[in-house]
């Protein structure tokens, strides 16, 4: 479904809901619709709260999926995944398919209504984007502000891109005057990219990155990835409502990885 199709979905809605992207804003623009549909009390990052009578708040559990687990919709609980890619030719999804939220249009339509884009190029642009609408607004900055082709969009050897690596490998952190959300939506989106290369999901993905990643794709665990994918988007959720003071939660995420601080 689109997003006027999960609005109208949100007047009588189902307990479990897919949004195929792993875009932070995207994911918390549509938590915050559900819960505000299901006038959940809780929102539960990263597992799913039991359902019963001992749990008296309403809870709405959101929680990254990489593969999706199909016994994920017969759950009683209100649950809402985000992936980063799904087999329409799956059991699950023919079965679901009212209760999947596909951007890949909305992101085409945004990039031509700001561009001079065809939709053939809207469509390679936010592909080479991996459909990450924060690299999308980035990559226009970057677009509007040179004469390169649309496919050179961004320039890899800022001090941001820097930042991002060292903190993949481990490495002491370079300054940055880089706001704490632009850092971890920059870490969130290289580290999906790192997780499409270990899924052998590469399609469409912009060759220089798989080339910067392939080695680090191999050093790290699927788990350690998908912790830090999680850990990007709780923490960019809790700064823009108001929980935590951005340095604490670049100091929160610099503590997990570098003492291998897990779940």
């Amino acid at each position: 479904m689109n997003k006027e199709e999960f609005k109208e979905a949100m007047k009588n809605p189902k307990n479990v809901y897919c949004l195929v992207s792993i875009d932070s804003e995207m994911v918390d623009l549509y938590v915050n619709r559900f819960k505000e549909a299901i006038h959940a009390d809780l929102v539960s990052y990263g597992r799913i709260k039991p359902y019963g009578k001992l749990f008296k708040k309403k809870t709405l559990s959101v929680l990254y999926m990489p593969k999706l687990d199909e016994s994920i919709f017969d759950r009683k609980e209100f649950i809402f995944i985000y992936t980063d890619a799904i087999d329409k030719r799956t059991a699950a999804y023919k079965q679901h398919k009212d209760q999947f939220i596909e951007l890949d249009n909305d992101y085409v339509t945004y990039i031509m209504k700001h561009s001079n884009f065809s939709e053939d190029e809207a469509k390679q642009f936010a592909k080479s984007c991996n459909n990450d609408f924060g690299c999308i607004k980035n990559g226009f900055i970057a677009y509007n502000d040179s004469d390169q082709t649309y496919n050179r969009f961004t320039d890899y050897s800022s001090d941001i891109y820097g930042w991002v690596d060292a903190f993949l490998n481990k490495k002491p952190l370079p300054r940055v005057e880089e706001s704490a959300i632009s850092l971890m939506a920059l870490l969130s989106t290289n580290s999906q990219s790192i997780l499409r290369i270990q899924q052998k999901n590469t399609a469409g993905m912009n060759p220089y990155i798989i080339n910067c990643y392939t080695t680090l794709a191999k050093e790290l665990t699927i788990d350690e990835v998908v912790q830090i994918i999680n850990d990007c988007f709780y923490l960019d959720c809790q700064i823009k409502k108001g929980l935590i003071d951005a340095n604490d939660a670049i100091n929160y995420l610099k503590v997990r990885r570098y003492n291998g601080i897990t779940n």
